[in-house]
């Protein structure tokens, strides 16, 4: 399953490499919103985990063995990290996003991206989250122009993942466990809605 896994995100970075998506404008602020994107990353990963933790649990269709092989052996590791994140951000931003971009409206186009997303993982418990993220993923891309800081946010959400699962030596650990008890996760959560909503306030006198 790990050469499998490695062999499907090295082919897909080719792919896309080789049909060479359309370049998008790089706007004169792109640094600034590069910046407001990574910063609105970690609450909003550790946000919509705890949210999602809350509700009814969602159907898994990948195996906790498959998932294990992935998470203790060092190319599963560099293609969940590394590779995952540039070729699905190669793909689903300058690929898809960038097409959409030519032929709708900027959010519109951000919105359809981040469901396509979403459905291509076809994990349902993924998919809530996947979604958030590529909301987040599709505006960094649409507001930058360049796919660094999209990698970045991708690379930092997925390391957290890996990470979380081998210092737990559990791949289905969740941030709630890890936190502990409910004044914990209240208590990360109001601090997470309190960090985005000063970045959003900052974006919004910019």
């Amino acid at each position: 399953i790990v050469n499998s896994v490695l062999i499907a995100h090295l082919l897909s970075i080719v792919l896309v490499l080789i049909l060479r998506p359309k370049k998008q404008p790089r706007p004169a602020d792109r640094l600034y919103k590069g910046v407001m994107a990574l910063l609105m990353a970690p609450p909003l990963i550790l946000l919509v985990n705890l949210v999602q933790d809350l509700l009814p649990e969602l159907p898994s269709i990948i195996d906790d063995q498959s998932l294990s092989t992935l998470l203790h052996h060092p190319l599963g590791i560099v293609s969940i990290t590394l590779l995952a994140p540039i070729s699905e951000e190669l793909l689903f931003r300058a690929g898809i996003l960038g097409s959409l971009l030519e032929r709708h409206r900027p959010w519109r186009a951000v919105l359809l991206s981040a469901l396509i997303f979403s459905v291509a993982h076809m994990n349902p418990v993924q998919m809530p989250a996947a979604f958030i993220l590529g909301l987040l993923l599709g505006w960094a891309y649409w507001q930058t122009g360049s796919l660094l800081v999209p990698c970045l946010i991708h690379i930092l959400n997925n390391t957290l993942a890996v990470g979380l699962s081998a210092i737990y030596s559990d791949p289905d650990i969740t941030f709630s466990e890890v936190l502990g008890g409910s004044t914990e996760i209240a208590i990360s959560m109001v601090v997470s809605v309190a960090w985005l909503s000063a970045v959003i306030y900052r974006l919004s006198k910019a």
